[in-house]
């Protein structure tokens, strides 16, 4: 009996096992399960992670290189004649004006500055005026009451102008002699060939508007109508003729102009860019503060310099100053060059902007230290520096390209680095032409006077657009060689052009003889 319940209890004690094993086995197949479920979570998203950190390395790529494309955009847009050394020609014609420019802030406020003399009208003499008008009260504002004039009140002065339509008529009659009978008549001029004309006023007139208001000719027909009341309405072709007789009578005064250029000692020249019938062509400057020549082509290239026949006819011993242009290194040439710092400046804080190299900033800093210093030495009647300020200049523009070079080759792979690199070998190169002024206090720091020279033509494209053919831009450039040349003599402009329309216009002598100091 015992015996039997021991093998029962061992046969039931087995089934308990056997149910545990399986019940264990059980759990075993599925945690087995669970955990190969796991592994192969684990490797999707260990795979998801390599894919997400490649994804990662590739946009960092792209990133890098969307930066350096957008640095050289940013280079490409911002990049102009008010920030680096590109000259004129290259700056694109409706370029927005860049914010901030190439000038340094200062804490100056807009406007004139504390004792600057202010520019106001005199109020007249009572001989000069030549109309009244009292300006009354007819009752009282409080009661409507009658009112009378007492002693007291005010005079206001007022500058105003009328025009004035003349519509003239010439007589020509004919006369006999009351002795030999023979018959004569005054000689009808030039200007009065046709029935019916305008006169050298409305000519000079429409000249003004063309080529010192430097509007379009439409603009210059619509201009002179509002003016006129609707009176005077030239037609557009009348206008083109207008201004090319103009050109004609004044192809004299160039050629004096050029003459007179060819014996100067100093010169200054640049071009920029104009459009003729939507294609870039260029237009240049050649003078001083006195005198301006102006020629067009219909292409920026050293042929059109030759035309123009004056840098081509200069010697040694004249200064020609310009912004850099390698072409006036050329064999044709044989004149001294200047370079402009003020060009070189803007190519210094276009560095320090675009590399944060600091040899730069320094250099520009020092240039202007010492254009600071030569203005201050001018003012006191001193003309030169002494020799050891001359040689500390030489010496620390040395030092400081030494860092320049050092810091350019340690940041070789960025991408301003060639634009960095060019500009330290051109100042190598053309040491003595950027510094002359330094050891000859007569040559200028810049071509600012060419700058200003172009102003003009530069507002011609942005408000007239272009010219239709390069006869009319020619006739420009002439027109305009004249009235700048006057107006720097301190001529009246529409007088000088209307002379032009009378057909005797100034010659060169007589402009230099009348010049107003």
């Amino acid at each position: 009996m015992a015996g039997g319940n021991y093998s029962q209890q061992l046969y039931n004690d087995y089934e308990n096992l056997t149910t545990k094993y399986d019940e264990i086995v059980v759990e075993l197949r599925r945690q087995n399960k669970q955990h190969k479920a796991d592994l192969k979570e684990l490797k999707k998203i260990t795979n998801q992670n390599e894919q997400l950190q490649n994804d990662k390395i590739e946009l960092i790529s792209q990133l890098e290189a969307a930066k350096k494309e957008i640095a050289r955009l940013n280079q490409l847009n911002g990049i102009d004649s008010n920030n680096s050394g590109t000259p004129t020609s290259q700056t694109p014609i409706r370029k927005e004006k860049r914010v901030p420019n190439s000038r340094t802030q200062t804490d100056k406020k807009i406007g004139g500055q504390i004792g600057h003399k202010r520019h106001t009208l005199k109020k007249f003499n009572d001989d000069e005026i030549n109309a009244r008008e009292e300006h009354q009260v007819l009752a009282c504002p409080n009661c409507q009451g009658t009112v009378k004039k007492i002693a007291g009140g005010k005079t206001k002065d007022e500058f105003d102008y009328e025009v004035v339509l003349v519509k003239k008529r010439h007589t020509y009659p004919v006369y006999q002699c009351t002795h030999c009978h023979k018959k004569t008549q005054v000689l009808i001029p030039n200007n009065l060939k046709e029935e019916n004309q305008y006169g050298s006023r409305v000519q000079a007139m429409a000249l003004t508007f063309m080529n010192e208001g430097n509007v379009s000719i439409n603009k210059t027909r619509e201009m002179i109508e509002g003016f006129t009341f609707g009176e005077i309405v030239p037609s557009e072709g009348y206008l083109a003729k207008l201004q090319g007789r103009a050109a004609k009578r004044l192809a004299p005064f160039s050629e004096e102009l050029r003459k007179q250029l060819l014996q100067h000692t100093l010169i200054h020249w640049d071009d920029t860019v104009i459009q003729i019938n939507q294609k870039r062509a260029c237009f240049r400057f050649y003078g001083d503060e006195k005198f301006a020549l102006y020629k067009a082509h219909p292409q920026k290239n050293k042929e059109g310099v030759v035309e123009d026949k004056l840098l081509t006819l200069l010697n040694d011993r004249t200064t020609v100053v310009h912004d850099h242009l390698t072409m006036n290194y050329g064999s044709e040439f044989s004149y001294t060059n200047v370079e402009c710092n003020a060009h070189l400046l803007r190519d210094l804080r276009s560095c320090v902007e675009n590399t944060q190299h600091t040899w730069a900033d320094d250099l520009a800093h020092h240039i202007s230290d010492t254009y600071k210093k030569r203005k201050q030495l001018l003012s006191e009647s001193t003309h030169e520096f002494s020799f050891i300020e001359t040689a500390e200049f030489f010496i620390r523009f040395d030092d400081l390209w030494l860092r320049g070079d050092g810091e350019n080759k340690q940041d070789e792979s960025i991408y301003y680095a060639k634009k960095e690199r060019a500009l330290l070998n051109r100042l190598q190169k053309y040491r003595v032409e950027y510094f002359l002024w330094v050891v000859d206090f007569d040559l200028p720091f810049s071509n600012n006077v060419s700058e200003r020279s172009l102003r003009g033509t530069k507002s011609k494209m942005k408000i007239a657009g272009q010219f239709q053919h390069i006869t009319s831009a020619r006739n420009y450039a002439t027109i305009r060689t004249y009235t700048e040349t006057c107006k720097r003599h301190g001529m009246n402009i529409v007088d000088a052009l209307q002379r032009v329309t009378e057909g005797n216009p100034y010659t060169l002598a007589e402009v230099m003889n009348n010049q107003i100091d």
